[in-house]
């Protein structure tokens, strides 16, 4: 009987240490924390009339920051979304690069480009997405025709 009682409490401890290791890989050797992504889009938009319709947001979350964006390589101060419309095109500058300034979990890109004047010029835009230094999207010159025009929704 003494024997079983001493082979009880060395089972109870092996089995609690055994529940209390585990296995699991220590490798941390990821350059980029996941959700964390480095994000750079590049919007031109060409031939933008009066008349015409662009409505386009680029914005970007990380937690406990307000100022996540960069436009043209700019800050800009408490602000996680960025918005364009057709003055935004149609006075000189028709590119813009939109960059993410420490990371961000999330990105979104959402719009639609509208050529509402057709006796105008071609309309045409060209949108390129990269995370993580990888080409994601890339649209080159592509035509923008009537009010079906383009619309963008994409996540990164």
């Amino acid at each position: 009987m003494k024997k079983k009682l001493f082979i009880y409490p060395i089972f109870c401890l092996l089995s609690l240490g055994l529940l209390t290791t585990s296995c699991s890989s220590d490798d941390d050797s990821q350059s980029i924390v996941e959700g964390n992504k480095k994000i750079k889009i590049t919007l031109t938009v060409n031939n933008v009339a009066e008349n015409d319709y662009v409505n386009l947001t680029i914005g970007g979350t990380k937690v406990n920051q307000t100022t996540v964006l960069k436009l043209n390589g700019v800050p800009q101060n408490n602000v996680s979304v960025i918005s364009f419309s057709n003055d935004d095109f149609m006075n000189g500058t028709v590119t813009y690069v939109i960059e993410d300034i420490d990371g961000l979990y999330v990105a979104n890109t959402s719009g639609i480009i509208n050529d509402l004047t057709p006796d105008n010029a071609q309309m045409t835009y060209s949108y390129v997405a990269e995370v993580n230094d990888n080409v994601v999207q890339n649209v080159n010159n592509a035509p923008v025709q009537g009010t079906n025009g383009i619309t963008l929704n994409f996540n990164y």
